[in-house]
């Protein structure tokens, strides 16, 4: 059978739970006789927004498509029809018999309706909450509180302070060092990443230290009551894509499987299926009491 799994990155530019699991997965696959190949989005200052590229990572090919977060609004962190295009000519150029959806951030919820086009079975492994929470589907407000019952108006003061986009200055630089790397063949990237890191690391010491609690202004409120309608927008669109595009839902917990059936999701087509683990790797270790 000819798999393609479609996560938001891949090893070993991404080595978080969906992405390891990912990789564990397609090797898994692939050790049992399958042909497995991989769609991932990869930030990368480096290259073109939205160009695609190719590797092999472990013998499973790889493809990849440049993600650098330019977006000229809230709707194409989860509708993007660039990306959708990209994904339909991969499927065109692949035949998969099946796509197993890992993750669509940074990528698009079209690609479920570009297989739809194609009659292909897609099941999605519900890794975390993305499809019904923004913020990268952790269900955690912007103070750190648990966001236990989704209330769309409270994703608007979760949103408005949550960077979801590159500004306008990121976005030039990002276009002149992917210039130089096109003109010169000079990867000026790895210096950009670097830069970066180090600012990020000193905005989160900044956060550490405790602030005064304060109101936000009118103009935030605004944005907050605008940001608000587009979680509800969002959420109500991707659960009516998700029902189009997926045949069938894999939750690794019950707790999950719940908390989606809440949403909106048919009990029937969403199952409980544990992650598998690897335990070759644990071989060698000692068993100590």
């Amino acid at each position: 059978m000819k798999v393609l799994l479609v996560v938001h990155r891949f090893p070993p530019h991404g080595a978080a739970g969906t992405e390891t699991y990912t990789e564990t997965l397609a090797l898994a696959l692939a050790r049992s006789g399958h042909a497995v190949e991989v769609l991932a989005a990869r930030k990368d200052v480096g290259s073109r927004d939205l160009a695609v590229s190719r590797r092999v990572h472990r013998g499973i090919p790889v493809h990849e498509i440049a993600n650098n977060l330019f977006h000229a609004g809230f709707r194409e962190t989860w509708d993007e029809p660039r990306i959708d295009a990209r994904f339909g000519a991969l499927l065109d150029e692949l035949s998969p018999d099946i796509v197993h959806v890992q993750h669509l951030l940074w990528l698009s919820t079209g690609c479920l309706a570009e297989a739809r086009k194609r009659s292909l079975p897609v099941m999605m492994t519900l890794h975390d909450y993305w499809l019904s929470c923004p913020r990268f589907g952790q269900r955690l407000h912007w103070d750190g509180g648990l966001c236990a019952t989704i209330d769309y108006d409270r994703c608007g003061t979760c949103l408005a302070r949550f960077k979801y986009a590159q500004g306008p200055l990121e976005r030039r630089v990002g276009r002149a060092i992917a210039g130089v790397r096109d003109t010169f063949g000079l990867d000026l990237g790895p210096l950009a990443r670097g830069a970066r890191g180090a600012a990020d690391r000193l905005a989160r010491g900044r956060a550490a230290r405790p602030a005064p609690a304060r109101e936000p202004p009118d103009a935030d409120r605004s944005l907050e009551r605008q940001l608000a309608g587009l979680a509800r927008e969002r959420a109500l669109s991707l659960l009516e894509r998700a029902l189009a595009g997926v045949d069938l839902f894999a939750a690794p917990s019950r707790f999950l499987r719940e908390r989606f059936v809440e949403w909106g999701l048919p009990p029937e087509r969403v199952e409980h299926l544990p992650f598998g683990v690897d335990r070759a790797s644990f071989a060698s270790r000692p068993r100590r009491p």
